[in-house]
């Protein structure tokens, strides 16, 4: 009695789609679905950690953002900083993380 052994079935999973966004010379991988928002060209759009997003530069004063945004979720701001030095901080509870690159004149949350 012969036995004959089955193929393994391949489950691969296909690699998500990533893209590059840029911001003053540095180069960020995100998703490809993540909404990317100018706050330059549209200073009035609200800073939200309740979408996947990435926003480039600094708010306008005005921003408009929704009464009840709840939740959050991965998202990056990037934007100009005049740091003297570079430090990177922790909120563990707000699952926040905020880095400063001095010398690169950015800070990322």
């Amino acid at each position: 009695m012969s036995r004959t052994a089955s193929p393994a079935v391949s489950r691969s999973v296909p690699p998500a789609a990533y893209r590059t966004v840029a911001y003053r010379g540095h180069t960020f991988t995100v998703p490809a679905d993540w909404q990317v928002v100018d706050l330059t060209a549209d200073p009035a759009a609200c800073v939200r950690f309740d979408r996947h997003a990435v926003y480039l530069g600094t708010p306008g004063e005005r921003q408009d953002c929704p009464a009840r945004a709840t939740g959050r979720t991965e998202s990056l701001w990037v934007r100009p900083a005049t740091a003297e030095r570079a430090a990177v901080t922790e909120d563990r509870t707000a699952r926040l993380f905020h880095a400063t690159a001095s010398a690169e004149g950015i800070a990322v949350t």
